[in-house]
């Protein structure tokens, strides 16, 4: 992780170091989303992700930490049955 300092300018626009685009892998045309909290008083920027590559990171992630379940285990908690066809 690294930290830089920059400065907002007079229309309110921030520029992305280029040491910090290259740690990044930014490039012109890239879309982030800026991520605000006022009561740490932080900016957070992320790249944006396409939504199925985010829901299949999420998933992964669950599965890694053990917080998935069996179809089978899905299906009796809830009181389905899936067609094994």
């Amino acid at each position: 992780m690294s930290v830089f300092s920059i400065q907002v300018d007079s229309k309110g626009r921030i520029l992305v170091p280029d040491e910090a685009r290259a740690e990044m892998d930014i490039h012109a045309g890239d879309v982030l989303v800026l991520r605000t909290d006022p009561v740490k008083g932080t900016l957070i920027y992320e790249r944006v992700v396409e939504p199925l590559d985010r829901l299949a990171l999420e998933a992964i992630a669950e599965f890694k930490a053990g917080q998935t379940v069996s179809l089978a285990a899905a299906e009796a908690e809830l009181g389905l049955t899936v067609d094994g066809e």
